[in-house]
């Protein structure tokens, strides 16, 4: 999430029998935590993500959760998980391990190889899940014994910094699945990273260049690595950066002329710079298609300061209306700078995602996670929603490929109040709004 509820110090996962539906056969489970042999976890029938053409409806895991968290070790949770067939968590490292060392400072790795192997076992055989990793940066606060997350910000002339760290995470996951597999560039770059790099804020122009830039310096060599690791799919997701919003600039006006009735005319510098500076590296390696992402992904926090002030209540068709005009400008505007022969298949994704903010509870949270009437199991009917539009998610179409939301036992009781955003909480219980997101998801599926 964004800057301030990315520093937290709990977990989550969340997924079910995703993998089923999608077409995949499932190996037999173990119990989470146990060493999987290389490729034990066999694929009789490995889906191609891209052809899925209902909306993927995915969850995710802290990186904190080192080992997975309660998601794949608690059998109430995993049992909620499978329940809302969930077929994608969405997870990381927020270090190297400890055979390693990485960063800026050349720091020794804090983390367990084999206990991360734990966490991809039980993501897959317990949450019948398919992996989506995303690269470091993760935050610019704390997160275990890496006080500084912003240490993970390769300088301008080293945007490759990080590609041996994630390369020794792609072997990790490959000696116990070899399965479908989605890598995302990073984790709010734009947050973690713009200060460093020399920039006023997260939004400022120049900052998504430097983000497609570090795309184009370690996402297509670990494509490639990924393929040789014997991964039955890989699918690439670049992360842009700022999604915008009125906060941001990006006034929305009542208009029914409009999809839901708000015209918001959604920003262009975002889209442009980081699409710009991956196409300029695709020409200059002679049109090697790894350099192409497969999807491009943005962040949606909708009752939050990027369309208002606290207490961030305003119409969800505004939020809804932003999104849905966001894709049909991102799909023109991606176009036009690849060409339409590739630019009408690139798929966009709301790779994280929930109802609004609690950065700090309950002074600066969204009122609707504790209000009557459950607002936030409506809003995520209607997102949900809109996010499958017309179930078309290339050329003109009005779907997105995947939106994965926060998230599954992660969410502690620190400045974040009472597990606000967990879908399913640690012990197993769950709020309101499950039951709407379970629905949206088994229904999705199909």
């Amino acid at each position: 999430m964004r800057l301030a509820a990315n520093i937290r110090t709990v977990t989550l996962a969340g997924a079910v029998i995703g993998l089923a539906a999608l077409g995949t056969t499932v190996a037999p489970a173990v119990s989470a935590g146990a060493a999987v042999a290389a490729g034990s976890v066999s694929r009789q029938a490995s889906p191609n993500l891209l052809t899925q053409t209902n909306l993927i409806y995915g969850s995710e895991i802290g990186a904190w959760e080192t080992n997975g968290g309660p998601a794949v070790t608690s059998p109430a949770v995993a049992g909620e998980v499978t329940a809302a067939d969930i077929p994608m968590i969405r997870y990381a490292v927020y270090d190297c391990f400890t055979t390693e060392r990485c960063g800026r400072d050349n720091h020794t790795g804090s983390l367990s190889k084999a206990t991360y192997e734990s966490a991809i076992t039980g993501i897959v055989n317990t949450d019948h899940a398919i992996p989506w990793l995303k690269m470091v940066p993760i935050t610019s606060g704390s997160i275990g014994s890496v006080t500084n997350g912003s240490i993970f910000c390769p300088a301008l002339n080293n945007l490759g910094m990080n590609l041996a760290m994630e390369k020794q995470l792609l072997a990790a996951t490959a000696a116990v699945y070899k399965g479908p597999i989605v890598i995302e560039s990073s984790n709010e770059a734009e947050y973690d990273c713009a200060s460093y790099w020399g920039y006023s804020s997260a939004g400022s122009s120049g900052v998504s260049t430097d983000i497609g830039e570090m795309y184009a310096a370690t996402m297509p060599s670990l494509v490639e690595y990924a393929r040789s690791l014997g991964f039955s799919d890989v699918v690439t997701v670049g992360y842009i950066g700022v999604n915008g919003g009125p906060g941001w600039g990006d006034a929305c006006t009542a208009s029914s002329s409009y999809p839901y009735g708000y015209n918001c005319n959604p920003p262009d510098q975002w889209v442009d710079q980081f699409n710009q500076a991956v196409e300029a590296a695709y020409v200059a390696h002679r049109d090697n298609p790894d350099y192409i992402p497969n999807v491009e992904s943005v962040h949606s926090y909708c009752h939050s300061t990027d369309f208002a002030t606290n207490p961030f209540s305003f119409d969800d068709n505004e939020c809804y209306a932003f999104q849905r005009e966001w894709l049909t400008n991102s799909r023109g505007q991606v176009s036009g700078i690849w060409g339409a022969t590739i630019g009408n298949n690139i798929r966009f994704a709301v790779s994280e995602w929930q109802a609004g903010a609690c950065d700090s509870y309950p002074s600066d949270c969204w009122s609707g996670y504790n209000a009557a009437g459950d607002p936030v199991g409506s809003y995520i009917n209607g997102y949900l929603s809109m996010l499958a539009g017309n179930g078309v998610s290339t050329g003109t179409g009005t779907a997105y490929w995947g939106a994965n939301l926060f998230e599954i036992a992660s969410n502690g009781t620190g400045t974040q109040g009472p597990g606000a955003y967990n879908v399913i909480n640690a012990d197993g219980t769950v709020p309101t709004w499950y039951a709407d997101f379970k629905s949206d998801s088994v229904n999705g599926q199909g």
